[in-house]
């Protein structure tokens, strides 16, 4: 796996080539730090400035992803010219405000009883925690010891598999679980492919943990920067300070000096 900023000029070059660049960047992880508590998540500073100079080029859209909703997302980034994706793509935000989410009510009542289920099983699981976030319920692992993680893991799988309308979501240090509905990080990116990007490149920074097929898809109209371990995009990055830097750079690409 190629270290981006040993590979700056190839990555420069293709994106001075393009006619629009789209910048789609996870948050945890990526443009924010993990931390051992997810409610203490915060973008790094520079990074911020990065995606505020970028949303102003003329031939960049700047889109931000994650697993958390689409409040909580607007919220810990704090930017209104970008595209936001919620729930690995069951909600999409534009930069105008307009919002669509793929799942309905009956979804949300359903995965109530689900995370009551899975909150009872787990409550004997030391460090456990387990939150709902939309049509979705998370466990959340990383307080919890390692040789505990078996002991969840099956408990985890066990409710699931009464359920076969639910699917299952890897994360770091997490476990997901949300209705089928057909909605993905994919279906999201086409979603923006087909209003006014066909021709654009797309640029996703990401953590290969989360959503490690996307890497593969996102070669036909773009290129893709795993972040922390090695994984399948074009290029890798260790961490999100590292992802801070090279964003920096990328604006400096996109935008006028004045920006």
């Amino acid at each position: 796996m190629r270290d981006l900023r040993t590979c700056w000029d190839e990555y420069r070059e293709r994106i001075e080539s393009a006619p629009r660049v789209c910048l789609v960047a996870a948050f945890d992880g990526v443009l924010a730090p993990y931390v051992d508590d997810p409610d203490e998540s915060c973008i790094l500073p520079r990074a911020r400035t990065a995606l505020r100079r970028m949303a102003r080029a003329a031939r960049c859209t700047v889109t931000v992803a994650s697993g958390r909703t689409l409040g909580d997302l607007h919220r810990r980034v704090g930017l209104e010219a970008v595209w936001y994706i919620g729930l690995h793509g069951a909600e999409m935000r534009s930069p105008d405000g307009e919002e669509w989410r793929f799942y309905d009510r009956t979804d949300i009542e359903f995965m109530k009883g689900i995370h009551a289920t899975l909150d009872s099983e787990l409550s004997l699981v030391r460090g456990a925690r387990v939150e709902r976030s939309g049509p979705a319920v998370v466990v959340h692992c990383r307080g919890v010891a390692d040789d505990q993680v078996p002991r969840l893991t099956k408990k985890f799988l066990g409710v699931v598999a009464r359920h076969p309308q639910l699917m299952i979501a890897l994360g770091h240090e997490t476990f997901e679980t949300r209705p089928r509905t057909g909605s993905d990080l994919g279906l999201a990116l086409r979603h923006l492919r087909r209003r006014g990007l066909a021709r654009a490149l797309f640029l996703y920074f990401g953590d290969p943990c989360v959503n490690r097929q996307l890497f593969s898809a996102i070669r036909a109209y773009g290129m893709g920067v795993s972040v922390g371990e090695g994984g399948p995009g074009d290029y890798h990055l260790p961490d999100a300070r590292a992802v801070a830097h090279v964003l920096t750079k990328t604006a400096a690409l996109l935008a006028p000096p004045s920006s």
